[in-house]
């Protein structure tokens, strides 16, 4: 995977998806490309990510996604977005950077666990099939993984690991 910096810039976006096979192409004006590196303000720090175009500020991505109208980027780029992501290129509506992509709900989902640092792995220890704590009855599901993770006596698979737990 991608190192990831300090700040989560465009650079490193275009890293992302292309580590995953999303990226198609780079938009900037009439210019195509895949190299992120000549793209003014690649190494900048992204602002915010969003999908609505009424919550662009400046040095924000936008996610183009679902039933968009073009219409809705008249004039985006007086409140200075950076650059969007999407399937098709609407550089005839903004100025702003266009990442070209074959699955805009994909790289949705990577560009925003990236920019929020990959939530997911640091979520803990406990699996993924374990409720959370707010949920109820925890301790049974617990008591059940217990003996599944400890270790296996060959000689003894039921060694009383738990008969152990049950007892009071």
């Amino acid at each position: 995977m991608a190192i990831k910096p300090a700040t989560f810039t465009l650079a490193y976006a275009i890293d992302v998806l292309k580590e995953h096979h999303l990226l198609r192409e780079i938009v900037h004006g009439r210019r195509w490309t895949l190299d992120a590196s000549d793209l003014p303000g690649a190494n900048e720090p992204v602002g915010s990510i969003t999908y609505d175009t009424r919550k662009v500020e400046p040095g924000s991505l936008l996610f183009v996604k679902g039933r968009f109208k073009p219409e809705f980027l008249d004039g985006i780029d007086g409140k200075g977005l950076a650059a969007y992501v999407a399937e098709t290129e609407y550089a005839d509506r903004t100025k702003a950077i266009g990442i070209i992509v074959e699955d805009v709900h994909k790289a949705m989902s990577l560009l925003s666990a990236a920019f929020y640092g990959m939530p997911d792995l640091r979520r803990g220890s406990l699996p993924q099939h374990l409720p959370r704590p707010h949920q109820r009855h925890r301790t049974p599901h617990l008591r059940r993984l217990l003996p599944l993770q400890a270790p296996v006596d060959r000689q003894q698979p039921f060694s009383g690991a738990r008969r152990r737990l049950r007892s009071p």
